[in-house]
């Protein structure tokens, strides 16, 4: 409980001033226009090599403390695209692994960061799993939490957050260091 209120607290002070993604019954959206899958952000008189090398070496820095990256595949100056599993999300009593794959594309003066599959692993005692969406309508005993009911109702507020901070935790990680870049 401790961790996950500390992730939470560290996750919210990036949260400010970033467009954001926010999770639906279909994935995630950007927050300010729910018809786009990605959010971009503008880096001004930055070619797409300058942003793609600092986004690459804050990946590099937080894979190694923040998630379990698996893999990380290179289009240099082009797209970075991670796959992994997560550090534990604690949802509902229910220790939460997410696996994720997310992607960077790069062009003279901007980013593109989008979530392209999310699923969970749940290492519950009692067989737990967590979904975004209950497609089996509380039928199937083992399926127990979700987000979202299949007829669209919200049933987990909390838990849309924490799945949200974790992935916009993400991207403001790497935004902020290509932002402070200089700084170092």
């Amino acid at each position: 409980m401790k961790k996950l209120l500390l992730t939470s607290f560290f996750l919210g002070i990036f949260s400010l001033g970033y467009a954001q993604l926010t999770l639906t019954m279909n994935g995630f959206r950007n927050e300010s226009d729910t018809t786009l899958a990605s959010v971009v952000h503008k880096f001004p008189n930055q070619n797409a090599d300058e942003i793609y090398t600092k986004a690459l070496a804050a990946l590099n820095r937080y894979r190694s403390s923040e998630i379990r990256t698996k893999e990380i595949l290179l289009s240099p100056g082009a797209s970075i695209f991670v796959s992994g599993e997560s550090e534990v999300l604690g949802i509902k009593g229910v220790t939460v692994y997410a696996i994720y794959a997310v992607s960077f594309d790069f062009k003279d003066g901007a980013m593109k960061y989008s979530v392209d599959n999310i699923k969970f692993d749940a290492k519950g005692s009692g067989g737990e799993l967590y979904k975004v969406v209950d497609k089996y309508k509380g039928k199937n005993f083992s399926y127990k939490k979700s987000v979202w009911s299949e007829n669209g109702t919200l049933v987990d507020p909390e838990g849309k957050k924490v799945i949200e901070d974790f992935y916009n935790g993400f991207l403001e990680h790497v935004l902020s260091e290509i932002e402070d870049w200089e700084r170092w």
